[in-house]
């Protein structure tokens, strides 16, 4: 009988043929698995970046409040949404008052403690909100809150 293929229990202190052959499959798995791993790490970093940066905030007058929020679209470019809510049961409407990024300004009005909130979706890079402040009708307003560009 030739000495590699001896099994191990004779021959104390060496590794077995059939031994030697799982070592050789287990470093085969294991440059598999290394492969594997490099290779998705390759492509992950090759995808774009989906992840992007949201800038936001909320302007309160009271309970009532306004808010805005500016964020990196999937598709190229920008998008924006403004939301305004009227909060407090005082028979009051609340409105919002925003500018973005090209001079564009708009109002957006809710009406006497509703249920749901007011909300508007702008897109384009120019669209994103620069400014806003949030006012309730005869009783002041807020102060103006200024937003970042979303960048990403």
């Amino acid at each position: 009988m030739d000495q590699r293929d001896t099994p191990s229990y004779y021959r104390a202190g060496t590794i077995s043929f059939q031994s030697r052959r799982i070592t050789m499959r287990s470093t085969r798995a294991k440059f598999g698995t290394l492969t594997l791993l490099t290779l998705s790490t390759m492509l992950l970093s090759s995808l774009p970046a989906t992840a992007a940066e949201n800038v936001e905030k909320t302007a309160y007058h009271g309970w009532d409040l306004a808010s805005a929020h500016n964020h990196q679209a999937f598709e190229p470019g920008h998008e924006s949404w403004v939301a305004v809510c009227d909060k407090e049961p005082d028979n009051s409407y609340v409105y919002g008052h925003f500018t973005t990024y090209d001079g564009e300004t708009f109002s957006l009005r809710n009406d006497y403690f509703s249920a749901n909130c007011t909300k508007r979706g702008l897109r384009g890079s120019g669209k994103q909100i620069r400014s806003f402040y949030v006012c309730e009708d005869g009783d002041g307003c807020s102060p103006t809150y200024y937003l970042d560009r979303a960048t990403g």
